[in-house]
């Protein structure tokens, strides 16, 4: 998680380009992780804009990538699911903030998985 600090660094900083290379060598460093492919969707949704919500389309396929990724380590999904629900409802796509919602009330008696404190702020 020391990487994702850097990046985020970086774009408190206004340097998008080293923002974006850190998420990129997050991923290329542990391409299974479903938490580098959630952070990255995160920081592209942030580029969105009414003008151009191309970002959040593209987010939101890179939070599919970190769904499936987290399904598969069985690890981080609720939290890569309210990733997705945030950005999911920035694109108006209540249809899948609704499937993520479910699924993430589904997964919660798995003691496998690490609580997110800031569902109860949602």
């Amino acid at each position: 998680m020391a990487m994702v600090n850097v990046a985020s660094c970086f774009f408190r900083n206004g340097r998008q380009a080293e923002c974006e290379a850190w998420h990129l060598r997050i991923i290329a460093d542990n391409p299974e992780n479903p938490m580098g492919w959630s952070r990255h969707a995160t920081y592209i949704a942030m580029g969105a804009s009414d003008d151009d919500p191309e970002p959040l389309l593209r987010a939101l396929d890179i939070s599919a990538t970190a769904v499936g990724k987290a399904r598969t380590w069985r690890a981080w999904l609720r939290w890569v699911l309210a990733d997705r629900c945030r950005i999911a409802a920035d694109a108006k796509r209540f249809d899948i903030v609704e499937a993520a919602m479910v699924e993430i009330l589904d997964d919660w008696p798995c003691k496998c998985e690490i609580d997110v404190p800031f569902f109860e702020w949602d």
